[in-house]
């Protein structure tokens, strides 16, 4: 079901139709809002330049969080292979203690 949702972005309403809630919508259109603000606070440039010099920031910024996911997800494969690697040493350390200590007993 389609949710319609009303939200202001740089003083114009704009009426959406989508599958989120409204208040995850609003939350987008209020990050659209506050960086078409940020690019237009120095002056001097149209709600269009606004526009698309917000689309080039928030691009980026979305671009930047994908490549330090991704760099998270390579460090957690990493370590979680280290981890096995460091199980399997373990493991076999434990075998050769049993054995020493099976060998000891014997003596």
């Amino acid at each position: 079901m389609k949710i319609r949702t009303t939200v202001s972005i740089c003083d114009m309403e704009f009426s959406l139709l989508g599958d989120e809630n409204e208040e995850y919508t609003k939350k987008v259109a209020q990050h659209v809002d506050r960086k078409m603000r940020e690019v237009s606070a120095s002056g001097g440039i149209s709600l269009l330049d606004a526009a698309v010099l917000a689309a080039i920031n928030i691009s980026d910024e979305y671009f930047r969080q994908v490549d330090s996911a991704e760099n998270m997800r390579s460090q957690l494969k990493d370590y979680f292979d280290e981890l096995s690697r460091l199980k399997d040493e373990n493991a076999q350390l434990r075998r050769e203690l049993n054995k020493i200590r099976k060998s000891m007993q014997e003596k």
